[in-house]
């Protein structure tokens, strides 16, 4: 009977594991926008700044950064593999610290990181645009006042 309710639950289309009993995320891959700092400034003044403290912003952009000031002085159009191996880190990182704090998981999702991250796939410029939106993300968090 066991066997029979997991195997109703799970299905292997395509070789990915799907429980029917799951909810929807919203973690899709999205197209960062041509125009991020705009993007990022019309977030940061709807969004409550107060809720999420300027060093958490920070970290993320930290570890962003990382990637951003090896790829900015590569040529090539596709990522290195260990800045893939990176990205996929800053993803988990920012799963996780929205796992442990509401405020940080409202933000990640209305502010779209995780989807533009996996839009990124191995796109080098993809990425030095999603750095770029990472850092305006923190600027305008500081103008419209973000607690520290």
């Amino acid at each position: 009977m066991m066997q029979e309710k997991m195997n109703s639950n799970f299905q292997k289309p395509n070789g990915n594991f799907q429980n029917s009993n799951l909810k929807q995320n919203n973690l899709s891959a999205k197209e960062i926008p041509e125009n991020y700092v705009d993007s990022a400034e019309k977030f940061m003044e709807a969004f409550d700044v107060k809720t999420i403290s300027t060093s958490k912003i920070r970290s993320f952009l930290s570890l962003t950064s990382e990637v951003y000031n090896i790829e900015n002085k590569r040529t090539a159009q596709t990522l290195d593999e260990k800045s893939l191996s990176k990205i996929q880190q800053i993803r988990v990182k920012m799963i996780y610290a929205a796992g442990r704090d509401k405020d940080v998981k409202n933000f990640i999702e209305k502010s779209n990181l995780i989807n533009y991250l996996k839009n990124i796939g191995d796109d080098r410029e993809k990425f030095i645009k999603f750095a770029r939106y990472m850092e305006s993300l923190v600027a305008y968090h500081r103008y419209f006042g973000g607690k520290e």
